[in-house]
């Protein structure tokens, strides 16, 4: 088993990352941008041009997720929140046409031999990535989502220890959704308990 170095990155500061997610500590965000800096790395090698092109488009997110849980007025932690109907309606339909969009440009302009997975699931990760950015917290279903299409896809590439990733991904997905829901909904409870005593 040969391990390449932006894998070896990759690996280590994702799960570093997605730790940090889970607890709502805002160091997720720079550690984040450098597992995508070393995954776009490994994934061109490999020839999943979507994902890898998608590592580029999470730094930026990355950097705007970082700003906007660090500008709360005062000091004030970005509350987890859920998105309105109208919103999953609308961050669904993109998605899919992200995916129409980005599976026809893999077809056309690459030797890709992966084309929908890499499509579908590059899509589902910038809904998820976007939901993460403003703490929604469907942002775990779509997290879930796409590690379980990813860990196939990467195993079809050989690639050894990034499926190995995803299922701990997977796993700290299920735990951070749970985190959040306890939090939100403890949340909620204290803000009803105040206005109550108001």
């Amino acid at each position: 088993m040969h391990l390449q170095l932006p894998e070896i990155i990759g690996f280590v500061a994702g799960v570093a990352c997605v730790v940090l997610g889970t607890y709502e500590n805002v160091w997720t965000w720079p550690v984040g941008i450098t597992s995508n800096l070393a995954l776009f790395v490994l994934f061109w090698r490999t020839g999943v041009y979507a994902a890898s092109a998608l590592q580029l488009v999470y730094t930026g997110i990355a950097i705007y997720g970082w700003w906007n849980w660090l500008r709360r007025p005062g000091g004030v932690k970005l509350r987890i929140t859920r998105a309105k109907s109208s919103e999953l309606v609308l961050l669904l339909t993109a998605t899919a046409a992200a995916a129409v969009v980005l599976h026809s440009i893999l077809r056309r302009f690459t030797d890709t031999t992966v084309a929908w997975p890499d499509a579908i699931g590059t899509s589902i990760l910038l809904a998820a990535q976007y939901c993460l950015s403003r703490k929604l917290l469907e942002c775990w279903f779509f997290w879930i989502t796409a590690d379980v299409i990813y860990i196939a896809l990467y195993f079809s590439k050989g690639l050894y220890l990034t499926p190995f990733l995803y299922t701990f991904f997977l796993v700290m997905c299920i735990v951070g959704f749970i985190r959040w829901r306890r939090e939100s909904a403890t949340a909620k409870s204290l803000k009803t308990a105040t206005f109550s005593v108001d």
